[in-house]
């Protein structure tokens, strides 16, 4: 955890320089995808439902190991 900071600083600086970099790629030869608005909602949706149930599993995922923690921590505590 204590070097965290060293590596969250690098990679916020890395990040933005290698998108500008490609960004720039991308236009210079002129390499454009362009998606029509029906295309762009499909995939919104699909992409929404997606997250929407990882985010259940994790949340379930999460529920699961804190009821696990507890009871390890009452049999513990009661041997």
């Amino acid at each position: 955890m204590k070097y965290f900071h060293r590596i969250f600083l690098k990679w916020l600086l890395v990040i933005p320089l290698l998108t500008t970099i490609t960004t720039w790629y991308c236009c210079y030869v002129v390499f454009i995808f362009e998606l029509r608005a029906l295309v762009t909602i499909f995939f919104a949706g699909v992409f929404f439902a997606f997250t929407i149930s990882m985010n259940t599993a994790n949340v379930r995922r999460f529920g699961a190991l804190d009821d696990i923690a507890l009871i390890k921590s009452i049999i513990i505590s009661l041997w």
